[in-house]
């Protein structure tokens, strides 16, 4: 009797419109049919007994597993969705679902970073051109979106998470539909980590000392930009449990907002936006962690030729303690003119510390000593060649 319960049950579930929309190619209807297969389920627990609600559960957990594994990209959408609303779904089982969970996500990231060419992010890069424009806007907005951050996060399990709650990457991701897979994918990862109540903790070192270490290290582009959005979503799902590992996660975002691809570099500035939203909240630290991290970026752009995926070695995290921030700004100035193939090799070390700078100067009074050595160096670079460095000048402007 069970059995045939569960078959019923199971059938039901693929007859229903609500499938046949996860399935399409339109966002919000799938969005929308997620979120109401969820009430649907729950319904069903009503009628059904502990076991046979149990063997139900599986069945559905069986059913995500079928379409992330799907050859249809827009299948593997609608099972990313599924799987978000499911997450906060209270089972009997739930330490089996994180786990399951877990292991489903990973294999959708190892996926959709093995399965884009190389040529997909930079076509994507490459029609990024508002840039600057979006930056503008989102400083104007910046103060509202903080402000609002903690009760969309709270709210977050109860509604229907249209859209996951959370702006887009600033990473173009409108016309690279496996890029948009991956984005949501850590979306729905850092979600996970949230729901899985006292396995939490045991998620995040995980995927710090671990999972995020792995992807940083890899010469595939897509790998550390999974890297950088997971940060990006645990900081914003697990503030709690990130800032035990914050020093470790600013070190590791280092590099990647040095990568030589622009969109590694992007996502990993709004990693880096977010530690330093939890950075505010820590007064006693505030500003030697600011300190810290401008001279990082100052000095990467004196050491600009050493590899931006490798984490630089001893001599090269010297920080520039003996010198004034005027005489820092002169030498980068006067460092600034140089060949062209030293510029070419220097170019994603400028743009990552110009986007630094943009990420520092909102902590107000903590930066003031620095505004002259920024104004500076910003402005040393405004004629680069290099459209990026020219538009984090831009951008940087207003906010000088």
């Amino acid at each position: 009797n069970t059995e045939a319960k569960l078959t019923m049950s199971s059938s039901t579930l693929e007859s229903l419109t609500y499938w046949a929309f996860l399935k399409s190619n339109n966002r919000n209807a799938q969005e929308k049919a997620a979120y109401d297969l969820r009430e649907f389920i729950e319904n069903q627990k009503r009628e059904m007994t502990t076991l046979e609600w149990g063997a139900f559960c599986s069945e559905c957990y069986r059913k995500v597993f079928d379409l992330i594994s799907s050859s249809r990209l827009e299948d593997r959408i609608g099972g990313l969705l599924f799987m978000d609303q499911l997450t906060d779904m209270q089972t009997e089982e739930n330490e089996a679902k994180i786990g399951k969970f877990s292991s489903y996500l990973k294999m959708i990231i190892k996926q959709a970073t093995v399965s884009s060419a190389s040529s997909a992010i930079t076509q994507t890069i490459s029609s990024y051109t508002s840039y600057a424009s979006y930056n503008t806007a989102a400083v104007s907005s910046s103060s509202s979106s903080s402000s609002s951050s903690s009760s969309s996060s709270s709210s977050s399990s109860s509604s229907m998470r249209v859209g996951l709650n959370h702006p887009h990457s600033i990473v173009d991701i409108a016309g690279n539909k496996s890029l948009s897979l991956l984005d949501l994918a850590c979306k729905v990862l850092g979600h996970l980590t949230k729901a899985a109540g006292p396995l939490s903790t045991e998620m995040v070192e995980d995927l710090i000392k671990n999972y995020i270490i792995e992807l940083l290290s890899s010469k595939h582009e897509n790998k550390r930009l999974a890297a950088v959005w997971i940060i990006k979503e645990l900081t914003l799902n697990v503030p709690t449990l990130i800032n035990i590992h914050l020093n470790q996660v600013i070190a590791d975002l280092r590099p990647a907002i040095c990568d030589h691809k622009v969109s590694v570099r992007l996502g990993a500035i709004e990693a880096l936006r977010e530690c330093l939203n939890l950075i505010v909240r820590r007064p006693q630290a505030y500003r030697q962690q600011f300190e810290k991290i401008y001279n990082k970026a100052v000095n990467d752009l004196n050491l600009g030729s050493a590899p931006a995926h490798h984490h630089p070695s001893a001599s090269s995290t010297t920080l520039m303690m003996g010198n004034s921030s005027a005489d820092s700004a002169m030498s980068l100035s006067s460092k600034h003119k140089q060949s062209s193939a030293q510029q070419a090799v220097d170019t994603h070390h400028i743009h990552g510390s110009l986007l630094t700078f943009g990420e520092l100067l909102k902590g107000g009074e903590y930066m003031t000593d620095k505004f002259a050595a920024i104004c500076q160096i910003t402005l040393s670079f405004k004629r680069h060649k290099d459209k990026f460095i020219r538009n984090a000048v831009i951008e940087l402007i207003p906010k000088l």
